[in-house]
């Protein structure tokens, strides 16, 4: 297994045209032969890759090994059992391009603030350090007590990165659904990736069960609760409506999956439904990242007004108090 790993903008660039590519009617390997020709320097891998296909491996398998992102491989490896392999990579490339350039949009907005976080920091040890002992102040405890608790707010934050990374995509998963503040927006995010896949099995002319059973063989795929639960409720004898009650089943999918329709007015409802979730998904983003920059402000605005309290009050005390 290779450690080396592509940029997540060179996996979707590859990714993307690899679905163009397949979608005007390549074959998988003579696709791949564009790929290595676009991107020759990374030569070496798409030989690697060249290598897992003729060994028999699949194409999800075979990119997991080169570290592609993991909503890409859960994809990919549905695909292999419904065989519509160019949308299950536009879908993967399609939502995993909306969490990158939110990412990005997230990090430009937040330079600015972390900066001016960073340099009151560094005034407040200044203050706490050489200026207010010299006043022979009394009142440094919110500047001690916001360092310290900073410090161990940085700690805890990082040891929470570590521990997220560790955590499989179902305990990510579960773990996303629970956190009250983004509780919301995982679910749309994971009702996208369910419909996604269900609209892809659908259009191959798969039967719904054969899409839980796929979910529920995966165990990197984070819909793999679903896939076990809906399975566990039929075997138990549960109508097919108690089966599908589930808060990551997006419930008008499952209301017309409930219809009894035919199946390619299903499949087309389906796509249609992802691409509902995919834009609610996407404007909400927007939204929370609309409010990152003013609350950060007002909590630098705070704690500006309290380190000048800190520094007027010594003041004050050697003036003989306030009139």
């Amino acid at each position: 297994m290779t450690k080396r790993r592509l940029a997540l903008a060179t996996q979707l660039a590859v990714c993307e045209q690899l679905s163009q590519g397949l979608s005007a009617g390549f074959s998988l390997r003579q696709a791949l032969t564009l790929i290595t020709l676009t991107f020759k320097e990374q030569a070496g891998l798409w030989r690697l890759l060249d290598e897992r296909l003729t060994a028999g491996n699949g194409l999800g398998e075979s990119l997991a090994e080169l570290h592609f992102h993991p909503q890409i491989i859960a994809q990919l490896r549905l695909a292999e059992h419904h065989g519509h392999l160019a949308s299950a990579l536009h879908d993967a490339v399609a939502l995993v391009r909306v969490q990158t350039t939110s990412r990005h949009k997230l990090r430009q907005l937040m330079v600015y603030p972390v900066l001016l976080l960073g340099l009151l920091g560094v005034i407040q040890t200044v203050l706490l350090v050489g200026v207010l002992p010299m006043l022979g102040g009394t009142h440094a405890s919110f500047v001690r007590t916001e360092l310290i608790g900073g410090g161990v707010l940085a700690m805890l934050l990082g040891g929470g990165f570590v521990a997220l990374r560790r955590l499989t995509p179902v305990g990510r998963a579960g773990l996303f659904q629970r956190v009250p503040v983004i509780r919301v927006l995982a679910i749309e995010y994971y009702q996208y990736q369910f419909v996604s896949g269900l609209a892809q099995y659908l259009g191959a002319g798969l039967p719904l069960v054969s899409y839980f059973e796929a979910l529920s063989e995966d165990a990197a795929n984070p819909l793999v609760p679903v896939g076990l639960m809906v399975q566990a409720r039929l075997t138990a004898g549960e109508s097919i409506e108690s089966a599908l009650n589930h808060r990551l089943i997006f419930p008008p999918a499952r209301e017309l999956l409930l219809m009894g329709q035919p199946q390619a007015l299903v499949e087309a409802g389906m796509a249609l439904f992802a691409q509902q979730l995919l834009a609610r998904f996407e404007e909400r983003i927007e939204r929370w990242l609309a409010m990152v920059q003013p609350v950060m402000f007002i909590l630098i605005g705070l704690q500006i007004v309290m380190m000048y309290r800190e520094l007027l009050l010594p003041l004050y005390d050697n003036l003989g108090g306030l009139p």
